[in-house]
């Protein structure tokens, strides 16, 4: 049977495909859980306090776009760093609508200490899976 052996190809690329996802998920949740047992700070937290202290000033909507989430997630995020002081916000004079938002000592201190990279290591860990099943997962 001709068509029986895609078949079982396929099966196996699922099963592979699946073994590194399981793989590549319990990398990242044991990175961030390292991130927050070393800072007390979640992971989503230390990446945004990075982003925020290697672009000074930088609102909430470009937060966003450097994170990859919604805004509103984003100002949820901003938020909580405020209110654990790592942060601080200032109204933009000119339009009282927009702030900007700058890492205190405090949110220095945290990413001194925060392992490293903090963006997570999903980005690192998806680029070293297998190209052929990761083509394979896409179609």
């Amino acid at each position: 049977m001709l068509g029986a052996e895609p078949l079982v190809d396929s099966a196996a690329n699922v099963a592979s495909v699946l073994q590194q996802l399981r793989v590549v998920l319990h990398a990242v949740k044991a990175h961030f859980q390292e991130v927050e047992q070393v800072t007390g700070v979640g992971g989503a937290q230390v990446w945004a306090l990075s982003v925020i202290r290697d672009r000074p000033g930088i609102g909430v909507t470009d937060l966003a776009r450097a994170l990859s989430i919604r805004q509103p997630t984003a100002s949820i995020l901003a938020k909580n760093l405020v209110r654990q002081r790592l942060i601080q916000v200032r109204r933009v004079p000119s339009d009282r609508r927009s702030v900007q938002l700058k890492v205190l000592a405090r949110g220095e201190e945290v990413l001194r200490l925060a392992p490293k990279p903090f963006s997570g290591i999903l980005p690192k860990a998806l680029s070293s899976l297998d190209p052929g099943v990761s083509a394979t997962s896409a179609r």
